[in-house]
């Protein structure tokens, strides 16, 4: 790896690149899993609805991150075409939670198969907190999408429902019980 200063062209180049790549292998969409047929009417959810499959999952720790780095870097570059893709996936989250709430709720029985479980139910300090974080800055960046619900909710599961020790602080019980991880020091 060569050392030095990076010039802003080859920072931008980097960033397309990967761009171009994520906005290809991250669908915003969801399929029947036994037929493989895209769902666009979102009234005929079931326990075979699942999302799009793509080279990562889009409710994650991992994607928190990334969707805050593509609001800083649309502030950073003036390119829009970050910040377009991070408000595609986050409306796309926010209009279709409703739709998965009520699901969620009617469908118990479906378990761990619904798709947008961990945002609609938040149950790890990481993908909520990274996702809560994402939807924080793109909110106070001008989205139009009405995070706040889920903002909220992601809140609500931190502040009351995550694992602390009794002093407080936030731990947790994997890989072993009552630990602190470091990156929660920050």
């Amino acid at each position: 790896m060569p050392y030095g200063i990076a010039k802003s062209e080859e920072i931008a180049a980097v960033l397309n690149r990967i761009h171009g790549y994520l906005d290809e292998v991250t669908p915003a969409a969801f399929v029947n899993s036994k037929t493989g047929d895209v769902l666009s009417d979102l009234t005929r959810i079931d326990e075979n609805t699942t999302l799009k499959p793509g080279d990562f999952r889009i409710v994650s720790y991992e994607w928190g991150v990334a969707l805050r780095r593509d609001v800083a870097a649309s502030q950073a570059t003036g390119d829009p075409r970050f910040q377009n893709y991070a408000e595609k996936r986050l409306q796309f989250h926010r209009c279709v939670g409703s739709f998965f709430r009520s699901t969620t709720e009617a469908h118990a029985d479906w378990g761990t198969k619904l798709p947008l479980r961990n945002l609609l139910q938040p149950r790890a300090l990481d993908d909520c907190g990274a996702m809560c974080a994402a939807m924080i800055k793109a909110t106070r960046n001008g989205s139009k999408a009405n995070l706040q619900p889920l903002i909220e909710s992601h809140i609500n599961y931190i502040m009351t429902k995550e694992f602390r020790l009794q002093d407080g602080t936030l731990a947790r019980n994997r890989p072993q019980p009552r630990t602190i991880w470091l990156d929660d020091l920050s």
